[in-house]
């Protein structure tokens, strides 16, 4: 099955096929930052900007946030991310693949990234460290730490007041970032 160019997808959506940015809340960061290091590395990219949400980025279970928060009372415990990291990566040697695991990626000429961790997640630290990382590797990061917040927070955006002002935020970054000034 071939797929469409940018031109196909103008007409057959309604949308500017050069004007793309790609969201990802806990796995689908993940799979979010992949895409964009796979289109970079094939030299194809349409990709304008990536927002990622509280992701898992890494196979460290000994940092400070999993310590602090991974016991499962905040929604998601170590026990949980280490059962999915297993479902994902069932074959250990798949472990050290960069597109599986961001945190071993290239981060070097990404796209720009709104990286956000919550404050009360197992995770945090690794968004933490993925987005000083990718501003080592030169990439345009702009990082929100959620205060108060759990894992899945993007989830509870209607029954949260305080959600709202952070999605406005990340509306702002995809406005910005997929803006045909740029």
């Amino acid at each position: 099955m071939s797929r469409p160019s940018g031109g196909r997808l103008r007409s057959s959506l309604g949308i500017d096929g050069q004007r793309v940015a790609v969201i990802g809340d806990s796995a689908g960061a993940n799979l979010a930052i992949a895409v964009c290091g796979t289109l970079h590395d094939a030299g194809t990219s349409p990709i304008r900007g990536a927002a990622l949400f509280y992701g898992a980025y890494s196979l460290d279970f000994e940092t400070p946030s999993e310590r602090a928060f991974g016991g499962g009372s905040y929604f998601l415990g170590t026990a949980d991310i280490a059962r999915y990291w297993n479902d994902y990566l069932p074959d250990k040697s798949a472990r050290q693949n960069p597109l599986a695991v961001p945190m071993l990626a290239d981060l070097s000429n990404m796209p720009p990234l709104y990286i956000a961790a919550c404050e009360f997640d197992p995770l945090l630290d690794d968004s933490h460290r993925l987005a000083e990382r990718a501003k080592s590797a030169g990439t345009d990061v702009e990082f929100m730490l959620w205060n108060g917040m759990v894992h899945g927070a993007v989830s509870l955006m209607g029954w949260i007041d305080a959600m709202g002002s952070q999605i406005d935020h990340v509306g702002d970054f995809l406005r910005r970032v997929t803006s045909a000034d740029r």
